[in-house]
This record gives C-alpha cells, sequence and structure tokens, in this order.
C-alpha cells in the first residue's frame, strides 16, 4: 500500500491537538527512558538547502517521508542520511543530529507548525530580518513627506548602520537598494502614486495578500539551473524584426494571464478593463493572485498582463536588476518555503505601498518581489505571446525584460521610468483597445469614425504623435515596445 504524500500542515490537520502532542511526548519519554537512543552524526554543511527535507526530495518539500527517515536513521537502521546539516532541525550550532531534531521535526510538523530556521552557514534568522524591517519602517515613518530623494539619502545612510546589512545605496537618487550579510537582497522603491483624476475601473477582481504558501507547497525544478548574471545583463535586447508591411502575427495561443497585485480598496484597478476588451475578442482570460506560488506555474500564455509595483536594486555583483512586487507578504512560512529562491537572487524583500494584511489598512509593508531570473527559470510562454508590465521602470534595466525573452516571451512593454496611476492605466489601456480593434476605451475619447485592429508599431507611433506615450503625471516615464523574438505584432 502506498503512503500519501502529506504536508505537515494537511497531516496535522487530520489529527486533534491531544494526538499530536501525545505523539510528541511518546517520543521524548521513550528518549529519556533510553529505549530510543541514538548517536549525533556530524554535519555536511554545504549540501543543506531546507532544514528538515531529510530524504533529499528534489521538490524541497517536508512530509512524512522526512519523519520516518530521521526515525529509521536513528533508532533502526543507522544508515547515513543524504544530507545530515538539513536534519539538524533545532540548528545546533554544533550541526550533531539527535533526538532534539526528532522533538523540534514533530513540533513543526504535528503542534506549533512552525518552520525551521534556514540552514545556509551564516544565514540571518527571522528573527533579525524581522527587526531590520521593523526598525526601516520606523524611520520611514519619521522621515514622511520629505522629498523623494531625501528619504532614499537617509534610508540609505541608516541601512548602512545596521550590523545586519552588509551594504545599502540609491538608484535613481529615488530608489532604495541592500543587501542583508547573508547576502539576500532589499528594494525599497520610489512609491507609483495615485493622483486620482479618471475613471478608475474599480470592479471585483481576484486579489490577496497571502502570508502562507498554500498547503504542500513545493518548488518545481529550474528550466535553466545554469542561467548566469551575463545572461540577464545582456545591453540591450535583440533588433527589432517588425518593418513596415512585415509578417505580424497573433499570439499562438488564446491563453491570456491577467494580475493585479492592488488591493481595490487602495489603488484604482486596471485588470477588470483589459479583461472586459480581451474577452469580448475571443480570448480566454484567467484573473488570477499574482503570489510568488502562482507565478512559479506561469506557462503558455499568450498574453500576460501585469500591474503592480516595479522596484530597481543592484546585487552583490554590482549588476542592476529589477523586481516585481508579489501578493505574497513577508512572514515566517514564506521566508522557509522560499528560501532557495531568496538565496538564488530569483525573489528579493520589497518595501512598498498598498494593503497591509497585517492591519487592514494601506500602507508601507513588506512583501516579496520577482526577478528577472525567477523569470527566466521558471516561467515560459508560446510563440508570438505579448507581456506587458504595467509596473514603474518595467523597462529600465534589461535583466527583467531578458528573463522574459529566455522564458520564451515575444513582444515586451514596459515603462522606462516610475509612472503614476492615471498615466501607466491610460497607455494600456490604447494598446491594447487599438491592438484588438475595440473601439470600447473607458479611459480616453472613443475613435470616430471606429478604427479597425492595428499591428504595434503602427499604434506606438500614433500614442507618440498623440503624446499618450508619455505619462502627463511623470512626464519622463515614457512607454516602450520591445520586439523579442518571432513576430507577434497584433492581437
Amino acid at each position: 500500500m502506498n503512503t500519501p504524500n502529506l504536508s505537515p500542515r494537511s497531516l496535522g490537520n487530520r489529527r486533534s491537538p491531544r494526538s499530536r502532542l501525545s505523539m510528541a511526548i511518546c517520543v521524548l519519554i521513550l528518549s529519556s527512558t533510553g529505549i530510543l537512543t541514538a548517536a549525533p552524526v556530524a554535519a555536511q554543511p554545504s549540501c543543506c538547502t531546507l532544514r528538515g527535507n531529510i530524504d533529499c526530495d528534489p521538490g524541497l518539500n517536508v512530509d512524512i517521508a522526512d519523519l520516518s527517515r530521521l526515525i529509521d536513521n536513528l533508532f533502526i537502521s543507522f544508515d547515513p542520511l543524504c544530507c545530515d546539516s538539513a536534519a539538524n532541525i533545532d540548528g545546533d550550532p554544533g550541526g550533531g543530529v539527535d533526538i532534539s531534531d526528532l522533538s523540534r521535526l514533530i513540533d513543526y510538523m504535528f503542534i506549533s507548525f512552525t518552520p525551521p530556521e534556514p540552514c545556509g552557514a551564516g544565514e540571518l534568522s527571522f528573527a533579525q530580518r524581522q527587526a531590520v524591517f521593523n526598525a526601516i519602517d520606523s524611520v520611514s515613518n519619521l522621515i514622511e513627506g520629505e522629498p523623494a530623494d531625501s528619504v532614499a539619502i537617509k534610508l540609505a545612510a541608516f541601512l548602512n548602520s545596521l550590523p545586519d546589512i552588509d551594504s545599502a545605496g540609491v538608484i535613481d537618487s529615488i530608489s532604495v537598494w541592500a543587501w542583508f550579510s547573508d547576502g539576500r537582497l532589499i528594494s525599497i522603491p520610489n512609491n507609483r502614486s495615485y493622483n486620482g483624476g479618471f475613471a478608475t475601473g474599480r470592479g471585483e477582481q481576484s486579489w490577496y495578500a497571502e502570508t502562507e504558501p498554500p498547503s504542500g507547497f513545493v518548488l518545481p525544478e529550474r528550466r535553466f539551473p545554469e542561467l548566469s548574471d551575463a545572461d540577464l545583463a545582456l545591453p540591450t535586447a535583440p533588433k527589432t524584426l517588425h518593418t513596415p508591411g512585415g509578417n505580424f502575427e497573433l499570439p499562438s495561443s488564446i491563453q491570456a494571464r491577467l494580475i493585479s497585485n492592488f488591493a481595490p480598496t487602495c489603488f484604482p484597478q486596471s485588470v477588470p478593463i483589459i479583461k472586459a476588451l480581451l474577452d469580448n475578442h475571443g480570448y480566454v482570460t484567467q484573473v488570477v493572485p499574482g503570489t510568488v506560488p502562482s507565478l512559479l506555474n506561469v506557462h503558455d500564455d499568450g498574453i500576460f498582463y501585469i500591474d503592480t509595483h516595479g522596484g530597481p536594486g543592484k546585487d552583490r555583483a554590482g549588476n542592476r536588476y529589477l523586481s516585481l512586487w508579489t501578493a505574497s507578504a513577508f512572514s515566517h512560512s514564506n521566508d522557509s518555503a522560499f528560501a532557495p529562491l531568496l538565496r538564488n537572487d530569483e525573489v528579493v524583500y520589497v518595501f512598498a505601498w498598498d494593503l497591509d494584511p497585517s492591519n487592514n489598512t494601506c500602507g508601507d509593508h513588506w512583501r516579496y518581489g520577482i526577478t528577472g531570473k525567477f523569470v527566466a527559470r521558471y516561467m515560459y510562454f508560446v510563440p508570438n505571446s505579448f507581456i506587458f508590465i504595467n509596473a514603474c521602470e518595467g523597462d529600465s534595466v534589461p535583466s527583467l525584460r531578458n528573463g522574459f525573452m529566455i522564458a520564451g516571451a515575444s513582444t515586451y512593454c514596459g515603462f522606462t521610468k516610475t509612472v503614476s496611476f492615471p498615466g501607466s492605466n491610460r497607455m494600456a489601456d490604447f494598446m491594447f483597445d487599438r491592438l484588438l480593434g475595440a473601439n470600447a476605451s473607458t479611459l480616453l475619447p472613443k475613435e470616430s469614425p471606429p478604427q479597425r485592429p492595428f499591428d504595434i508599431d503602427p499604434v506606438l507611433q500614433d500614442m507618440t504623435s498623440r503624446g499618450y506615450d508619455t505619462d502627463p503625471e511623470a512626464p519622463h516615464a515614457k512607454l516602450r515596445v520591445q520586439h523579442l523574438q518571432n513576430h507577434m505584432g497584433i492581437l
């Protein structure tokens, strides 16, 4: 009979608190009487990617198989473990594997569900990171209302004064980057503004600020594990493939994924507007939450549209990156689940303004952001696919765009600088309306007579001639179209 593969939380929910506690007590009593004894095993620090993944499951899942393997090692076969440091659940500095690790694993799986601390050498604890973030929150409140460049300078100086921060600085005078002492990256972008003054389109849509990964969450395998920083830091995208009268193609899939990582109570919504345009022209739209687990499963899209914060940063090699704010909030559970992503700069910490799940009010708080490495390694798109990044600086540095190119995207739209909500949503609405020939724009005057669908290069030229390619509230921000590969040009 096969043993079901149960996650810690789903397994815990099958038992009453009394039975879970009884199991833990039984193990502790047996160990104290000497019935269960085992000698500690020397640790192998370099092999650990997640504490509790004792059977070295490539999916990095902590489940009943890991508990069975530890019991077998400690009391039955004494066979060596594939990674002793992953079994050092209690984080003993000596690195030994003993009964206290079994007790800690049982507590995680059946009682408190509190994940073990990360297992890299020199990695900071969740409490240390939280203390840094709390300190940043306090300083941000003190300097709120000052000019953006002054805020950035003061935040960077404060970060450089903290012992758990290795380095910090300012990008483009207004956004802050930093590294924790264990290498994980922080981005504090200049907040995307909302000045009102246009039809907001506050329709119903799927939105979450998720503080825990879904039950049974498992990281998928990377598509390109050997991907290097150089692959994402190309100076420019490949040359434009479109010429006047060229061969323009539709996306080879009618699947359209639409994401907003803003709560309707805090920001105007563009997704309902784009969804209505696509629904009326034969596309199968999916309005999905932009959490890290959801974004790990992006595949086969003909259209990918995301409305979110964009934050520039600088990695430890000095390369600029851009992160996209997700709907996954900073929490102990998420930090444990996303640890491999954070170590590999595929996910970073981002501080920005939206609905805070801890108090249900709009304000600055911490979530996770995905980078170009995340996109290239986990997402993939069909030929002639169309990407629209409705976020600040979505095309200010090549790394995010090149991540989408590696993932198969054909044509990419993004902004060169920080944008505002009225301007960016108007530009997105105009672009989709003209590519579809919908003549149904809700944010701009309708054409008379109605317009046929046009391919994307003439649409951008028309926008430029009207001044629609520039955000009037952020006049240095322009919409840019990049043709990466294949021949997408019309919807």
